[in-house]
């Protein structure tokens, strides 16, 4: 049904014609404000969560209540050197945007608010200008063709430094949306450490509601590890602890590791791992994981992790507790 009304975003991007499947992304200029986001600070003065105990039981994470956090020191910075979060050399973004981008992302169903100059044009495909090699490399392997509309916002906008949240449905490629940019932001990482220590020290962290998804993702970034020895490592409840810790201490540390909450909380207390090295920071299905009660565990997780880090939140959905933390930022 068409809408009998037109708004406008402050962008200056004409919203009438877009509907509610459409990808959002929010592009937030600033680390802080994703933190806050991220700690549900706003939303929990806003509304109280509702704990489905079903889903927590999926989650297979049903111990997290039970991990003692207080204990655990806020990150604590040590002069560490400015994190390089761009490696986008195509366009850079527009503010004011030009008809041409605002009919390019019209015609994908995209919208995209916030500071506009942080974000490019939507890509056309792997082998557009300012994508990195390794992305069509992937892509060929898998026989991917054309990226889909969340890769094809997400994938500049994340080379390019910016801090997200993204609103995109289940099934849109969100993983290599997020995962693809994870290869030159790693790979540079890797090329500029110096320092050998004696516990996992991940630089990629994404923090997911379920097993099941960790699982999936994992396994979803397995190209990663064949085109750039990038390599990722799932660690989730209801697996023995003792099995995942020797994944964890292979002679090949994680770059990447996909996490439950209770489950990293639970290495983080026992002093198994260390996020003082995460630079990239991922919560998908965020709106899950505010339903399901993580907000005190991700903001213990949060405060492991050096503030300027790049940050993106991913989720299916746009509730209230969302769309209210990003539009008080």
């Amino acid at each position: 049904m068409a809408r009998n009304h037109k708004r406008k975003r402050k962008n200056g991007l004409d919203d009438d014609d877009s509907s509610e499947d459409d990808l959002k992304i929010g592009v937030i200029p600033t680390p802080s404000q994703l933190a806050a986001e991220i700690r549900g600070d706003t939303v929990m003065a806003i509304k109280k969560k509702k704990k489905s105990k079903l889903e927590k039981k999926s989650s297979s994470d049903g111990n997290h209540s039970q991990i003692s956090i207080q204990n655990l020191s806020a990150y604590k910075s040590e002069g560490n050197e400015l994190i390089h979060k761009c490696f986008w050399v195509g366009p850079p973004g527009q503010d004011p945007v030009s008809d041409d981008v605002k009919q390019m992302r019209k015609l994908s169903g995209i919208l995209v608010r916030g500071n506009l100059s942080h974000c490019p044009a939507p890509i056309q495909s792997m082998n557009s200008e300012g994508v990195p090699p390794i992305f069509s490399k992937i892509f060929n392997s898998l026989n991917l063709s054309k990226p889909s509309a969340v890769q094809m916002q997400c994938g500049p906008a994340v080379l390019a430094g910016a801090n997200l949240l993204c609103i995109a449905p289940t099934g849109s490629g969100k993983t290599f949306a997020y995962g693809l940019p994870l290869a030159p932001h790693i790979t540079q990482q890797i090329s500029g450490a110096s320092e050998v220590s004696k516990k996992p020290k991940p630089i990629g962290l994404i923090l997911v509601p379920t097993r099941e998804l960790a699982i999936q993702i994992t396994s979803s970034l397995q190209p990663l590890r064949r085109f750039a020895s990038i390599r990722t490592v799932a660690v989730y409840g209801g697996q023995d602890k003792d099995a995942q810790l020797t994944l964890l201490q292979a002679n090949i540390p994680p770059h990447i590791i996909v996490a439950t909450p209770g489950r990293l909380l639970d290495l983080l207390c026992s002093n198994k791992i260390s996020l003082s090295a995460v630079t990239y920071l991922v919560v998908d299905e965020a709106d899950r994981m505010l339903s399901m009660g993580f907000e005190e565990q991700l903001n213990a997780i949060s405060s492991q992790i050096r503030p300027d880090r790049q940050a993106m939140l991913f989720s299916a959905t746009f509730p209230g507790r969302l769309r209210d933390a990003a539009n008080s930022q």
